[in-house]
């Protein structure tokens, strides 16, 4: 948390507007973020590092195995992969992410 000191000059209004204006500033930083994220990955086709295009699908789950799926799967298409390495923007919800840790399953086609 940021503390801001204001010194006042002689007429007062001064800094009555430069604090508004702060006070304006700090609500549009505080704007909230969507759930977008970029998930930035490896594929690999029978050892080998991919190249092409390919549709992924994202599913958040409550453990690393047998557990239980939150929200749906997310289909991304036409994912560019060069080399192996690939970027996609997943935008899971919110319902996924309330403070535990969670684990993301990945499937290519």
């Amino acid at each position: 948390m940021k503390r801001i000191i204001i010194f006042p000059r002689a007429g007062g209004l001064d800094a009555l507007a430069l604090l508004s204006a702060v006070w304006i500033a700090g609500i549009q930083i505080a704007a909230g973020q969507n759930t977008t994220f970029t998930y930035q990955g490896r594929l690999q086709i029978t050892g080998s590092p991919a190249n092409g295009v390919y549709d992924f699908t994202f599913q958040a789950f409550d453990a690393p195995a047998g557990g239980s799926s939150l929200g749906g799967t997310v289909q991304v298409n036409g994912v560019e992969v060069t080399n192996g390495l690939f970027t996609a923007l997943v935008d899971l919800g919110s319902s996924p992410f309330t403070g535990p840790a969670r684990w993301l399953q990945i499937n290519s086609q």
